[in-house]
């Protein structure tokens, strides 16, 4: 879970000031710093955004410098709402959450949220030994 903010708060526009990890959820005291996005060029904001996800042919496009005026209008605007979405604190927790569910979810072999269930303390326990 720590390794994940890390790579969150380098990705997002959003420093974790505090947290606290307990035995069925977590505590955390978060920063938006909107002025760090808001100064991100698109191309930053798109490498930012490629960290964790894939990023559509359009604006692959854009990158590569052969789109039409039209596609990189469509492009800008896609990037755009990329800006908003890494100073969103909700965005943000969808990240954190999805994954500490997805890793917990294979290791126990079952389905549903994180912290839902009777092995909610054994996952705690080993995410300390990490």
């Amino acid at each position: 879970m720590l390794e994940r903010l890390k790579l969150l708060t380098e990705m997002f526009a959003i420093d974790v000031c505090a947290y606290a990890i307990m035995s069925n959820h977590y505590h955390l005291v978060l920063h938006v710093d909107r002025a760090r996005a808001r100064a991100w060029s698109h191309q930053e904001e798109v490498a930012q955004w490629q960290r964790l996800f894939v990023a559509p042919p359009l604006v692959e496009c854009w990158l590569s410098g052969q789109s039409s005026e039209v596609e990189r209008v469509a492009a800008e605007t896609i990037i755009e709402r990329w800006r908003e979405r890494l100073f969103d604190i909700s965005w943000f927790m969808r990240c954190l959450n999805e994954h500490i569910a997805r890793w917990a979810n294979i290791e126990d072999d079952c389905q549903g949220r994180f912290w839902k269930g009777a092995s909610a303390r054994r996952r705690y326990w080993m995410m300390l030994d990490c």
